[in-house]
């Protein structure tokens, strides 16, 4: 299971984090940013990675059909680690709370996304490949 603590995140990032939540609640007050994934093993990336693919009998990975499932992650864990799986971590992932309720629509990260590169943050909405509008991580 993925740590939820800041305290689990490189300083640099940990202090942006507490700006943007601020900053984003106090221009949103009816929104809430919730941290789900800052540190997290190279075994709980594994279980990501394989979201939305399946394997083949040569041990490759595909693409899954399912049209309910999508790529989580790129990055297995192992081979390709995320910049989640460093101790501290150098990422974290975070959701929309409106009204109550978790928010998946893209256009309610975009102000995220927006703070964060002010803070020198990368975005991961801004990734061509899988966007990944709840991540925020450190550059390079």
């Amino acid at each position: 299971m993925a740590s939820t603590k800041l305290t689990d995140c490189v300083t640099r990032l940990a202090d942006a984090w507490l700006d943007i939540k601020e900053r984003f609640e106090r221009e949103h007050p009816d929104r809430q940013l919730v941290l789900t994934a800052t540190y997290r093993d190279p075994q709980e990336q594994y279980r990501l990675y394989q979201i939305g693919r399946r394997r083949l009998e040569d041990g490759s990975w595909v693409m899954d059909e399912d049209p309910k499932t999508a790529i989580v992650t790129q990055l297995d864990g192992f081979i390709k680690r995320s910049k989640h799986n460093s101790t501290p971590a150098a990422a974290l992932d975070f959701c929309v709370v409106v009204g109550g309720k978790v928010s998946w629509d893209r256009r309610e990260y975009a102000p995220v996304g927006e703070l964060a590169r002010a803070h020198g943050l990368v975005w991961g909405g801004d990734w061509r490949t899988i966007p990944d509008a709840p991540h925020v991580e450190i550059p390079g």
